[in-house]
């Protein structure tokens, strides 16, 4: 890492981090100009510019989420000093683009050797939450027991059909999100549904919250509401170690 190199010793810095595939960053006044599909120019400012080992550039201003240019991994690279200015060019081929990074100067440089393996995983959180709930029943209600997932029913699919310590029926239906009226009009049709035929059957809806107009109409249909986080759900997964399987659920 190198803070307010010369332009000599950014110049090195980079032909030996893009040789050897390494992770660079480099913070500095620069301007960046874009051809390609179109053309765009960006006058001097401070900004981070990021070139990853897989050849992939990203340029950050000091503001905002997005990155105001990029180029795809893949991208080849030149850098080079003209005119007392430090030049990096980004390039790829198909579609022909070039991004030109010129530098009047550098305040930090560092190429790393960055490593990372790990496998990125996103979640379905409402399977996350009824997978944990199937292995922890209580923690929606003690003596519980899970005798059939997903379901169908005229009106649609039950999460979980259980049964309680007294061996009543009981139709659990998970929600990610604060869950709102039409969430508990979902319960009722399942609920309704199973009544049809004689049975005594509970309704509970498991969710993070619920919207004052939903707790009204929850009250007034006798079901029932259990709060449950997914981060709560993920930690209970993590104890039991099960977060190798839940890779099932990813989206």
């Amino acid at each position: 890492m190198i803070e307010k190199p010369n332009l000599e010793e950014s110049l090195e810095a980079f032909k030996l981090g893009i040789s050897n595939r390494r992770t660079i960053i480099a913070v500095g006044e620069c301007r960046i100009d874009y051809f390609g599909r179109g053309h765009s120019e960006l006058d001097y400012g401070d900004r981070a510019v990021v070139i990853k080992s897989d050849g992939a550039l990203v340029i950050h201003r000091p503001f905002g989420l997005e990155p105001v240019n990029w180029q795809p991994p893949g991208s080849m690279y030149r850098a080079y000093i003209k005119s007392g200015s430090l030049i990096v060019e980004a390039y790829r081929r198909s579609p022909e683009e070039k991004i030109i990074v010129t530098f009047k100067r550098v305040l930090f440089l560092a190429p790393l050797g960055l490593r990372d393996d790990a496998s990125f995983r996103l979640y379905t959180s409402e399977e996350i939450m009824k997978k944990a709930f199937i292995k922890r029943p209580e923690i929606v209600e003690k003596g519980l027991r899970v005798i059939s997932e997903e379901k169908k029913v005229g009106s649609g699919l039950v999460d979980c059909l259980c049964l309680d310590l007294n061996g009543g029926i009981v139709i659990v239906e998970f929600k990610k999100n604060r869950a709102g009226v039409d969430a508990v009009e979902q319960l009722s049709n399942y609920v309704r549904e199973l009544r049809s035929s004689g049975s005594e059957v509970r309704g509970v809806l498991v969710a993070p919250s619920l919207t004052k107009e939903a707790y009204g109409k929850l009250n007034s249909l006798k079901l029932e509401f259990k709060r449950l986080s997914v981060k709560k759900c993920i930690e209970i997964l993590e104890s039991t170690g099960e977060t190798s399987k839940i890779s099932d659920f990813i989206s």
